[in-house]
């Protein structure tokens, strides 16, 4: 009997754990969800996989066949605003969670900054912040990207494209 309640809250923690997400998305996600204009979604990595085959983009699914799952919200600036929030304490509060920053880039008036929360194990966390000028885009990915595979297959599509 004792080996059975074991087994069970083993199995209770694993699988808490393997559906684990970062505590600074949640936050995120609690502070604005169902206000105004806020959206948001998740999705599996299967469902990632398929979209990228229908785009007929199949070279790419080996380089993400480990993401478990992606997650999405968009919140429009104003409501950040009206809050009293910012996308720079948002940043901060990503950095305590254990995040660091990978990249930062502008992109057509747009501020996009990538984040990596590197478990050690299988599973890491990233988060993408894209800062626009009516809108704030933040998407969270959990699971394995390679990437150097994204890049080789990157230049052999732009080789084939010459």
């Amino acid at each position: 009997m004792k080996k059975s309640i074991l087994l069970l809250f083993s199995l209770l923690f694993l699988s808490i754990g393997a559906h684990s997400q970062s505590k600074s998305y949640q936050a995120l996600k609690n502070n604005f969800d169902g206000k105004t204009d806020v959206h948001s979604f998740k999705v599996g990595g299967f469902f990632c996989r398929m979209v990228l085959g229908m785009a007929g983009e199949w070279e790419f699914n080996e380089a993400i066949k480990d993401i478990e799952h992606v997650r999405l919200i968009t919140i429009p600036s104003a409501e950040f605003a009206r809050q009293d929030l910012s996308v720079k304490g948002f940043k901060k509060l990503l950095r305590k969670d254990s995040f660091e920053e990978l990249a930062s880039i502008k992109d057509n008036g747009d501020d996009v900054t990538i984040f990596l929360q590197s478990s050690g194990k299988k599973s890491d966390c990233y988060i993408v912040v894209i800062e626009g000028p009516s809108e704030i885009v933040v998407v969270e990915l959990k699971g394995t990207i390679d990437v150097k595979m994204l890049m080789d297959k990157d230049k052999e599509l732009a080789l084939q494209n010459l």
